[in-house]
């Protein structure tokens, strides 16, 4: 499994390396970006990306998400929004 801020946008050529071993997990196609966040006010005119993602071989996904997609209490946690991926052995 590998997971991070990969700076890779679907469709890129990154991703696709990436995937020519390992299989996309998460986020979910169709995702909203998962940068910049409103933590990031320099980049509040920014379209946003989705940079962060997890990707495996050899186990099976069952269940993702994303964490950290709203502030709490008025504060983001971070300038991306965190990609979660809930696996099992297998696949």
């Amino acid at each position: 499994v590998v997971c991070g801020d990969l700076n890779a946008v679907p469709g890129g050529g990154t991703l696709a390396l990436l995937a020519s071993a390992l299989e996309p997990l998460a986020p979910a196609a169709g995702t909203g970006p998962t940068f910049p966040t409103g933590l990031r006010t320099d980049l509040t005119e920014a379209p946003g990306a989705v940079l962060d993602h997890i990707l495996g071989r050899g186990v099976a996904l069952e269940d993702a998400g994303l964490a950290g997609d709203a502030p709490v209490d008025g504060a983001w946690a971070s300038d991306h929004v965190a990609v979660w991926a809930r696996v099992s052995p297998g696949a």
